[in-house]
């Protein structure tokens, strides 16, 4: 599994695509009406490419947050003995 920082950059990358691609389907609607033609197969798939960034936009807000939750988690000791030559107490 990639690590959540390798996973927001992918997810900033898509999101980025992904309001290119809603702003060409904007001016091709625009471009549709100017010339009288009808738009609602455009305006559906707009809608559709709303629902799409979106997800991303929520699936980038979680990998925010995992991103900055891992960065301010105090790194873990290299070795943990267990068991071991423990003092015991009470025996």
């Amino acid at each position: 599994m990639t690590r959540p920082d390798e996973q927001y950059s992918c997810n900033s990358g898509e999101v980025c695509e992904a309001e290119r691609r809603l702003a060409g389907q904007h001016i091709f609607i625009d471009r549709l009406r100017a010339s009288g033609n009808d738009t609602r197969s455009a305006e559906k798939a707009l809608e559709v490419m709303r629902d799409i960034l979106r997800d991303l936009y929520r699936a980038r807000s979680l990998l925010r947050r995992r991103v900055v939750s891992r960065k301010h988690v105090p790194a873990a000791p290299l070795s943990v003995k267990k068991g071991g030559n423990s003092a015991r107490h009470g025996s």
